[in-house]
């Protein structure tokens, strides 16, 4: 059979690990909630793609409804979305971790409750919040070995831009 290009929804994705080939960001392995896993790219369009020829993933892909996550804000590789229920495991999952702790300089001023998770191509890598007595932003990431130091603070500096 030859190779086919298919989506694979980000809502079937249990687990990302790097890919072991150097083919650069946006490539990574990853687990399903099924418990096959198969190699993804990040494509322009937002969404993992994998090339293919196991029939019965194909199978399983084709057959699988595409829950389509929110994001509040999005720009190139980077997004911020809600806390949603579905994040409360992930969440529990972070405070056993140390994380990086980015925070603003300036003084802020937000009228409502800030709490997003960002995402680095789709993947859960930390959360921004807002310290309403000391009024900084504050960025910790968790999910560190797929996004380097410099995307971070660049990020940061995006999220500051967008929330401000």
């Amino acid at each position: 059979m030859k190779n086919v290009k298919i989506t694979v929804p980000r809502n079937l994705i249990k687990k990302f690990y790097p890919h072991p080939e150097p083919l650069g960001d946006g490539a990574y392995v990853v687990d399903l909630i099924n418990d096959m896993y198969t190699d993804v790219f990040y494509s322009e369009k937002y969404e993992f793609i994998t090339i293919t020829n196991d029939i019965d993933l194909i199978h399983y892909l084709n057959h699988k409804r595409v829950l389509k996550r929110e994001y509040v804000f999005q720009h190139d590789q980077y997004a911020l979305r809600k806390v949603t229920n579905q994040d409360y495991q992930l969440l529990r999952d972070w405070q056993t971790l140390t994380p990086n702790t980015l925070k603003s300089h300036q003084v802020l001023h937000f009228d409502k409750e800030i709490k997003f998770i960002f995402c680095y191509y789709h993947i859960e890598i930390g959360l921004i919040t807002f310290d309403s007595i000391k009024r900084r932003l504050i960025f910790k990431t968790y999910n560190k070995k797929f996004i380097s130091q410099k995307n971070l603070v660049e990020a940061f500096i995006w999220m500051i831009h967008v929330l401000t």
